[in-house]
């Protein structure tokens, strides 16, 4: 394993985000988180990448991360686009064991969206 959680809870205020008993990834696992907006999903994504905390339980890794975020506004110098392939480049570079990937087609054209899909196969 080179990320294990186990008794994780996260807490928005008085209302329970998640909770998750146990969570193991292993090398070359591939795992898709799929919910409505406002369930947790990139709270869960900043957790394992270390950007926010836990309320409850224990996270251990023996892995590098890199995320690819979730981008949210234009910065007047490039498109959102050209932002996203920018995060992209980024956290590929890094050549990390666990990649975090949230919504990164974001923005993205077809022909990215196709270039993204090949890296992700390799």
């Amino acid at each position: 394993m080179i990320l294990e959680m186990n008794h994780v809870k996260k807490q928005f205020g008085d209302r329970l985000l998640f909770s998750i008993d146990q969570l193991r990834i292993g090398k070359g696992d591939r795992i898709g988180l799929i919910g409505r907006n406002g369930t947790g999903k990139t709270t869960l994504l900043d957790i394992i990448a270390g950007i926010q905390n836990v309320d409850a339980g224990e996270i251990t890794t023996r892995a590098t991360i890199a995320t690819i975020p979730q981008i949210q506004k234009n910065n007047h110098f490039q498109s959102g686009g050209e932002m996203t392939q920018t995060a992209i480049q980024e956290a590929f570079a890094k050549t990390p064991d666990v990649l975090l990937a949230d919504e990164p087609t974001s923005n993205l054209d077809i022909k990215s969206i196709k270039q993204l899909e090949q890296k992700f196969l390799r």
